[in-house]
């Protein structure tokens, strides 16, 4: 058989890190879809009239006890 008519074998030197960080990238990126989508279906978008604040809260801060509704699926979009 010649060298040309044989496949090409892997060398060794080729990394499989690009290959998994593009799989860790993709299932990352489709919970961000659906939460999206969740966002956009539910219409809570724009929940919170002042932002970035949330009623006079910082964002990040705002009491899980007053989370409901569409203000609870808004913020979890943007965690």
């Amino acid at each position: 058989m010649s060298a040309a008519s044989r496949p090409a074998q892997n060398s060794g030197n080729v990394s499989v890190w690009p290959h998994r960080l593009a799989v860790i990238l993709a299932c990352a990126t489709f919970p961000l879809l659906f939460i999206g989508g969740l966002v956009t279906g539910k219409g809570a978008g724009l929940a919170v009239p002042d932002w970035p604040t949330t009623f006079g809260y910082n964002m990040f801060f705002y009491p899980w006890s007053k989370m409901v509704g569409n203000i609870f699926y808004e913020h979890s979009s943007a965690s």
